[in-house]
């Protein structure tokens, strides 16, 4: 390679590298404005200490936590029942969402049911789920798995249905194997939309997983914060919110590049990519 050509590689990548960081100041200004304004409010004197805690001794009790193991403790009890739950609702889903959005019939006779069992309020069925496992892990995973079902079977149900009909015959004309047609023609049309319902399906179950335990008291990031609460522990319902927050956002991130990386073609990653 040429000087001329090596410096100018260097320019692209030193370009590339501004661009990105210039992308990234705007993120950051917004994730940074709710603590500039809990910083301004505590220190006007507004709202007292014993309502909002200042930032310094907050984020201190967080690293307090961490010392003593308990944040790695609690965010290790709620991912783990995210993971599992996310795991049951794909393994469902996805199988369920071929099935739908391969028959015109199944698609329009599953409709009904579909819309109607998606209407139904998650945290509605904590107090049956109290009833039947008590506050214990299974009843976390009765409430999320159905609401995580439904982002990746719909997304799956989509793809199928938005596959050129003329691709379809000419796999078909080609005499493809079952195994082929999945695995070189359906799965790769259908995986935008798999990604895209992934992605949907795991914030929300995050979400919806550290409600539960705030609510039920199963182990986990919100049963901290609800346990706290009840013994007026101030700081550390702060605290463990601002680590709910934080595992909320750190998934948002994780999914959309995940989503990225694995289908770079997707349009709405192209624009985002330039």
């Amino acid at each position: 390679m040429s000087a001329t050509e090596n410096g100018g590689s260097l320019l692209s990548r030193a370009f590339s590298a501004s661009e990105a960081v210039y992308d990234l100041v705007p993120k950051f200004l917004v994730l940074s404005l709710p603590f500039i304004i809990w910083e301004v409010t505590t220190r006007s004197g507004l709202v007292g200490a014993e309502v909002l805690p200042p930032l310094g001794p907050t984020l201190g009790k967080i690293g307090e936590l961490i010392a003593l193991g308990d944040i790695l403790a609690r965010a290790s009890e709620t991912l783990g029942g995210w993971a599992i739950s996310l795991a049951i609702a794909a393994a469902v889903a996805i199988p369920f969402g071929v099935l739908v959005g391969s028959s015109d019939f199944a698609y329009r006779s599953t409709r009904l049911i579909v819309d109607a069992l998606r209407s139904v309020p998650p945290l509605g069925l904590i107090p049956l789920a109290l009833l039947l496992f008590g506050a214990r892990r299974y009843t976390e995973l009765m409430v999320t798995v159905p609401t995580m079902l439904w982002p990746i079977m719909l997304q799956v149900a989509y793809g199928i249905r938005d596959i050129d009909p003329m691709i379809l015959e000419t796999s078909r004309s080609m005499r493809l194997s079952r195994r082929v047609l999945y695995t070189r023609v359906i799965f790769p049309a259908i995986l935008p939309y798999l990604t895209t319902g992934l992605r949907l399906a795991s914030t929300m179950g995050l979400l919806l997983c550290i409600g539960v335990e705030v609510l039920t008291l199963v182990p986990g990031v919100g049963s901290a914060i609800a346990i706290a609460q009840s013994v007026g522990a101030v700081m550390d319902v702060y605290a463990y919110t601002l680590v709910a927050i934080g595992l909320g956002v750190a998934m948002t991130v994780l999914a959309y590049a995940l989503e990225r990386a694995v289908v770079p073609w997707k349009a709405s990653n192209r624009r985002t990519s330039r």
